[in-house]
């Protein structure tokens, strides 16, 4: 049996983030002997040059998000290419990929990857709401990474038979023990976005003034000036560091003694199942998907709630009793192997894939 093409369709992104790990790992790690799979961009980015750089074909569509021909370009792409899917996330890339399904009918799979209540606001949220509602149908399946996220979906009115639950992959960094110093470190990766919570984060951790501590945030995004000004009004600038994006999670995760995910919302939160790989002890609070990685006071710690006052309260434990969260992180690299493997979300998200393609 030849393999089914399918069309990823990507609207781009300002910085690196989850999304674009996810489809570069799937283009990575994909069976070439079952899926054929191409790129196509709207404009030109990053992700688009390390598909083509891992052999694949890139197809570039319009730069403006705004040109109502793209439907009907990408619709000529899929009857031209005879492709049997076209996949797609995000507001944009589904309205286009939606109506291009219409046209050229080519089924659509849609993947969620976060809670939309927090990635739209103002008119991008009645946008959301409003391409959702009315083209919802046109989807023939969805992919949620949690089961928080199948939640969320099955209240935007998609029938439970449509949507189907697959945890991400995620890339084993290694086991990671480093030689606990005097100045205990506490890290975190992730966008500088307001959803991460860092915000927050650094006002819980000027509560702990009197404890012997350094905090590394590594990541990128819109919210770098107003974290740095919070990090001078509090008068933390040697304890807190924005190193900004870390092209090595294993080398980085080496660096700290103790990882958390302050977190607002969370889709899925690979940054997190990379620290449990890692052996770290986590804490994490209980936003989104994030209970459904850690259980509190098995595999890490889950905050009351996502506040300053609940995130001071358990790292002070934490840094105070480091010791006893080492047999957490010990069983969440387990739970990391037995959940969170490749090769499983490989497997799931193929079958998915080609359960939807015509």
């Amino acid at each position: 049996m030849n393999p089914k093409k399918i069309a990823i369709f990507y609207a781009g992104a300002k910085h690196w983030g989850g999304i674009e790990t996810y489809l570069e790992m799937y283009f990575a790690n994909a069976d070439k002997g079952l899926v054929d799979l191409t790129l196509v961009s709207l404009g030109e980015w990053e992700l688009g040059s390390r598909v083509a750089g891992l052999g694949f074909n890139v197809i570039v569509v319009s730069k403006h998000w705004s040109n109502q021909t793209i439907s009907f370009s990408l619709s000529k792409i899929l009857k031209e290419g005879r492709f049997a899917l076209i996949t797609s996330q995000g507001l944009v890339a589904n309205y286009y990929a939606r109506l291009s399904s219409l046209i050229s009918g080519v089924p659509n799979l849609v993947t969620i990857h976060s809670d939309y209540k927090f990635d739209y606001s103002g008119v991008d949220r009645f946008l959301f709401w409003l391409t959702f509602g009315l083209l919802k149908g046109l989807t023939s399946k969805y992919v949620v990474v949690s089961q928080f996220l199948r939640r969320e979906t099955l209240a935007l009115g998609v029938p439970r038979e449509k949507i189907e639950v697959v945890y991400n992959g995620v890339i084993d960094v290694g086991i990671q023990s480093k030689k606990r110093g005097r100045t205990l470190i506490i890290g975190s990766l992730g966008r500088l976005h307001h959803k991460k919570g860092y915000h927050i984060l650094v006002e819980a951790v000027s509560k702990l003034s009197d404890l012997d501590f350094e905090l590394i945030i590594w990541g990128e995004g819109e919210e770098r000036a107003s974290l740095e000004k919070m990090i001078t009004d509090f008068g933390l600038k040697d304890r807190v560091k924005l190193p900004g994006f870390t092209n090595n999670v294993a080398e980085s995760l080496n660096n700290v003694d103790l990882y958390i995910q302050p977190s607002l919302e969370e889709g899925f939160g690979i940054t997190v199942a990379e620290a449990m790989y890692a052996v770290k002890p986590i804490i994490v609070t209980p936003a989104g998907s994030l209970p459904e990685l850690i259980a509190d006071g098995k595999t890490g710690l889950v905050t009351a709630n996502v506040s300053a006052e609940a995130i001071a309260i358990e790292l002070r434990d934490a840094l105070e009793n480091l010791d006893k969260l080492e047999s957490y992180g010990n069983a969440a690299r387990k739970d990391a192997v037995k959940r969170f493997s490749v090769d499983s979300w490989i497997s799931q998200l193929t079958r998915v894939y080609l359960g939807a393609s015509k």
